[in-house]
């Protein structure tokens, strides 16, 4: 569980405040156009918007600019599965980022939604390596929507790598600093409650799982409509909770529900779809259906090696090269 998390592109509001009302403004107001489809789960849309402004040339007010506008197009390139595309974007925008003292906040989304990248393609020490970099930023500047991110972000590592203990302390921090900002977007804040109710679904706590995991459909669905990607990580968390707390039918079919949704918003062939059907493999085993459960799990994990060698097989980056 927790394969898949959105990348939080913490720019937008600082950046607008900051920049001077020159020729360069119908930009600025295309990259905050691009910005709101982005956010509203349209990634297509903006990256339609961002291609055309990036590969023409077109003249930005500064170098922050630009990378505000690399940023929020890898961003959309990594909701679009197109991993490579979503690493270059942001390696430029960190590159624009670094030198800009003015542009800390921003330099510190970049390489946070890198970590992000790296850890849902299992580079799970270069995110980890990335994301702590991030948190250390924001929490030198005093950006409490910042470090919920962050946090966020190394509970799901911690998790993913068995580390428990430090998934619940990054988690507290999370949700502590939320507390403090109102700056978090209703995705960010639904990150954290699905890393609580997979946490709970680990103690066995399973009915505070279901509700963790509820609040976190219930806020995707009035923030995004019922079509967007993130519910199918909702709906086979929800899946795996009731079939651990013995609600097999209904575990089947909410992971079915799933499966149906992930095939329409991110299609068959892809990771998330793939990384759908791992889980519903492993809802399938916890209900008794160990057969059908192993046949799905070796397809569907013989698929994703495939299409990680097909893709970008291997591909690692030096963490360490980002200050």
């Amino acid at each position: 569980m927790l394969d898949r998390m959105r990348v939080s592109t913490v720019v937008l509001v600082v950046f607008l405040c900051a920049v001077p009302l020159q020729a360069e403004e119908p930009v600025v107001d295309q990259v905050e156009h691009a910005y709101q489809l982005w956010d509203s789960g349209q990634a297509r849309a903006a990256i339609a918007v961002l291609e055309p402004m990036l590969r023409s040339g077109a003249k930005f007010a500064d170098s922050r600019t630009l990378g505000v506008a690399w940023n929020v197009l890898g961003s959309s390139y990594l909701d679009m599965e197109r991993y490579e595309e979503a690493r270059r974007a942001y390696q430029h925008a960190i590159e624009l980022f670094q030198p800009l003292p003015e542009a800390r906040v921003q330099y510190a989304s970049a390489v946070n939604n890198l970590g992000t990248l790296e850890q849902s393609l299992g580079q799970h020490q270069a995110g980890k390596v990335l994301c702590e970099k991030a948190l250390h930023i924001f929490e030198q500047v005093g950006d409490a929507a910042g470090v919920a991110n962050a946090s966020s972000n190394l509970a799901v590592i911690a998790y993913t790598e068995g580390d428990y203990r430090a998934a619940r302390r990054l988690l507290a921090r999370g949700l502590e600093e939320a507390q403090h900002t109102t700056g978090m977007r209703e995705d960010d804040r639904a990150a954290l409650e699905t890393v609580a109710s997979a946490l709970a679904l680990h103690d066995h706590r399973y009915q505070e799982a279901l509700f963790a995991i509820q609040q976190a459909i219930d806020r995707w669905t009035r923030a995004y409509g019922a079509h967007y990607f993130m519910l199918v990580e909702g709906y086979l968390l929800r899946a795996e909770a009731l079939a651990s707390s013995g609600d097999r039918s209904a575990a089947v079919a909410e992971a079915k529900r799933a499966l149906t949704l992930a095939k329409v918003v991110v299609g068959a062939n892809t990771v998330g779809y793939l990384n759908a059907e791992v889980a519903y493999a492993k809802v399938l085993r916890i209900c008794g259906e160990k057969e059908e459960a192993k046949r799905l799990s070796k397809e569907a994990n013989g698929a994703l090696a495939a299409l990680d060698r097909s893709q970008c097989g291997g591909c690692t980056i030096d963490a360490n090269g980002f200050r």
